[in-house]
């Protein structure tokens, strides 16, 4: 993949634009790739991708691609947490979080700054970079458990905050299916969480994608204080 404005970008995909086939709704989310009532209900990936993609042909020249790019970061800007925390499914249609659990430590250090310093660099606006950036407080401490992801002395970036079962998919059905119907979230809770202390070996491979050349942009906050 070739970044926006590089040597020979503009021929590395000939024709993605026009071949492209929107996915947004009205709200401006993308829907999930599949039929069915799922098609509704996207995840964080589904959006944060999806920038990526549009951003990066709109910086190759297609307006409409960042029209949509834009339309989509409008939203998840509008729907981050309180904490800086990434919701994980969203109602498409509805342009509302359906479920913000599990909060994802990837999403928060790496796939969202991926997607939105990409937008940033495209668009001139700083929103998107500075949203990107709130997000690394989740990390340390600024979340539903007060607790730091990372642990030093064990190496890990912990994978997330989750439900514990039985919550987690009884919680995560109900909600989606109150926002199906149209009706207000049945719990933002449901149940007690926890630390998922795990974690996956493409994590640090999304850190270096998002971060290398751009640690500048983390000036609201400087860089070196979070990797110290």
């Amino acid at each position: 993949m070739r970044r926006a404005g590089s040597p020979g970008a503009g021929r590395t995909c000939p024709g993605v634009g026009a071949r492209r086939t929107p996915r947004t709704t009205s709200s401006g989310l993308l829907l999930h790739r599949s039929i069915g009532w799922r098609r509704r209900f996207p995840n964080f990936a589904t959006q944060i991708y999806g920038i990526l993609a549009l951003a990066t042909l709109g910086g190759l020249g297609d307006q409409p691609a960042l029209t949509h790019a834009r339309a989509v970061g409008d939203v998840i800007l509008r729907l981050q947490r309180a904490d800086g925390g990434w919701p994980w499914l969203f109602d498409a249609l509805r342009g509302r979080v359906a479920d913000p659990y599990e909060v994802y430590a990837v999403h928060q250090d790496a796939m969202a700054p991926m997607g939105l310093f990409e937008l940033h660099e495209v668009t001139g606006d700083d929103r998107y970079r500075a949203a990107a950036v709130s997000g690394l407080d989740w990390i340390y401490c600024q979340n539903d458990l007060n607790v730091s992801m990372l642990d030093k002395d064990r190496r890990i970036l912990y994978r997330s905050i989750r439900r514990q079962r039985p919550w987690d998919r009884a919680t995560l059905f109900l909600n989606t299916a109150t926002s199906y119907a149209g009706r207000p979230l049945a719990s933002s809770w449901g149940g007690p969480l926890e630390v998922n202390r795990t974690d996956r070996p493409y994590h640090l491979g999304w850190v270096l994608e998002a971060w290398c050349g751009r640690e500048e942009l983390a000036s609201v906050r400087p860089f070196q204080e979070l990797a110290a």
